[in-house]
């Protein structure tokens, strides 16, 4: 059955994104959206008041599919090329791949997979796996379930706000897009093309900076400030410059992008992605934290390259007259409604990737119902067995005098001669196991040693290696090593794997994942990297 009628509900840090949605024929209709500001400090108890009073509010019926998101924070995801003939296990092997890839364990994730694109010229299939960790994604279910709501589905909030920009807006095939989303406390930057290229990078900078900085400048509350950044947003004049009070934060975001640039090109050169550009040839901007007067505008001189909002509902009609008499706001405020209504669209099967965390949810319930009726029957059988054997009482019983009898005999021989058996078992297992250790400390300690004296020769400085995983193959004498740590900088991250692979000695070297950190003590900024090399001689 299609869903005509859903909800897509953003949960932020600071505000809730409402956003109802319904298919009217072959178009889709925004009925009703609304922006729901939280405290600074908000329980999961209070959340759920807040979204009750809403439904209540806009006459929501509880039984309506919801959407939601999680942070891509919060999970892992990868492009998978796979063999076209393995079509068949292909749960099998993205389960495979994101074992090796994801970082934390794939017992604690919920995960799901889209097939992007199929090659069969050259055998082919290309997936996007994505894995979740499951308290995020049960968070979100319990919280919708505590106020008698529906969870639909759970995606991304970045692969969300890309399923919303590519149903309202035409991208060109040959270029290579950047949509940045400027949340209060983040910055996820999604580099795309329309080949089913992605990479994604999240940086510690959101727009509470930004009402910061005109709390302080103007001496107002932060409440204030963000109606003051809302009011300079709707006035007409499309030219306003942005407060001096913001300009070094502008300034900031600005360099924040270009390094993150930068490190895509490092790694689009040095991935398989053969396909990857070397430039990002637009920016598209979206997130309630982007919504600041001239950012656009900044960001396109200082970066030479063109910057512009996205428009999400410039392919949904709107025909609800209290929401059209308030068009010029929502015109103003609509891009940090783009991930609800990415989630909303494709609850409407609207949506460029498909991404349900819920799914798997749903097939582990339903497994153990079916384990529980299994379960049930197998109590049955087992009851009709004692019955039956009981029946057979008298012939059992005679047929176990004679096995008795066979087996006082067979007991008689073991006692006999077990003792010397059970000696020589002993003193063979005790010589084995001491040539196997031998071997094993031997072998571990060759390669370890070859390895940790590969590795320190090319750490600089400036980088700390905090983490050392290896698995080896000794008969083979290679493995996989992961190396986490930490950097001063993209640089000395670079340095390093240009240092390990000129070595020789790595057969591939993958950079898994980077994250930007303000240290806590210093104050300086941090670079957090996990590297993984497979070893042995190219």
């Amino acid at each position: 059955m299609k869903i005509k009628n859903v909800i897509g509900l953003d949960i932020g840090a600071r505000d809730i994104k409402l956003v109802n949605l319904a298919l009217k024929g072959k178009s889709v209709e925004l009925l009703k959206f609304e922006i729901i500001e939280m405290p600074k400090t908000s329980s999961q108890y209070e959340i759920i008041d807040l979204l009750k009073t809403a439904f209540r509010r806009n006459q929501l019926k509880l039984n309506i599919p919801i959407c939601l998101a999680i942070s891509a924070e919060e999970s892992f995801f990868k492009i998978i090329s796979v063999k076209s003939k393995a079509s068949k296990k292909l749960v099998e092997v993205v389960k495979n791949e994101l074992k090796k890839n994801v970082v934390f364990s794939l017992e604690d994730c919920i995960w799901d997979y889209f097939l992007l694109r199929h090659k069969p010229k050259e055998m082919i299939k290309e997936v996007l796996s994505v894995a979740a960790k499951k308290e995020a994604v049960l968070d979100k279910i319990q919280l919708i379930e505590k106020f008698n709501g529906f969870a639909h589905l759970i995606n991304l909030d970045v692969l969300a706000a890309y399923n919303c920009l590519k149903f309202n807006t035409e991208l060109a095939s040959g270029k290579l897009y950047a949509l940045v989303d400027i949340s209060s406390v983040k910055t996820q930057v999604f580099i795309f093309n329309l080949k089913g290229n992605f990479w994604l990078r999240t940086l510690p900078f959101g727009g509470d900076k930004f009402t910061d900085a005109i709390a302080k400048n103007l001496s107002l509350s932060f409440k204030e400030a963000q109606e003051h950044k809302k009011n300079m947003l709707l006035q007409e004049n499309t030219d306003a410059k942005p407060d001096d009070a913001l300009m070094p934060l502008m300034k900031e975001i600005s360099t924040e992008l270009d390094k993150t640039f930068n490190y895509y090109y490092f790694q689009a050169r040095e991935s398989a992605i053969k396909e990857a550009q070397r430039k990002i040839d637009e920016i598209l901007l979206c997130g309630g934290g982007s919504l600041c007067t001239g950012l656009d505008k900044f960001l396109s001189d200082t970066l030479n390259i063109p910057t512009s909002y996205i428009y999400p509902l410039n392919k949904i009609q709107i025909r609800n007259k209290k929401i059209l008499a308030k068009r010029n706001m929502l015109n103003t405020q609509s891009p940090e409604l783009a991930t609800a209504i990415g989630l909303a669209l494709e609850g409407l099967n609207f949506a460029d990737i498909k991404i349900n965390l819920v799914k798997q949810t749903r097939e582990s319930i339903f497994k153990k119902i079916k384990l529980s009726y299994i379960f049930n029957f197998l109590i049955v059988v087992c009851i009709g067995v004692l019955v039956f054997l009981g029946t057979q009482r008298s012939a059992l019983t005679k047929q176990s005098k004679e096995l008795k009898s066979k087996l006082n005999e067979l007991n008689i021989v073991s006692q006999k001669y077990m003792p010397e058996i059970t000696s020589l078992k002993e003193i063979y297992e005790e010589t084995n196991s001491k040539i196997n250790d031998t071997n094993t400390v031997v072998n571990n300690r060759n390669l370890i040693r070859r390895i940790l004296h590969k590795t320190s020769e090319v750490i600089a400085e400036d980088v700390w290696i905090t983490n050392f995983i290896i698995n080896l193959n000794y008969q083979e004498d290679t493995g996989e090593l992961t190396l986490s740590g930490k950097s001063m900088d993209y640089a000395g991250i670079n340095k390093l794997i240009s240092g390990l692979r000129d070595t020789g000695y790595f057969k591939e070297i993958k950079p898994v994942s980077s994250k930007v950190k303000i240290d806590g003590v210093t104050k300086e900024e941090i670079v957090n990297f996990i590297i993984k090399l497979e070893v042995g001689k190219k």
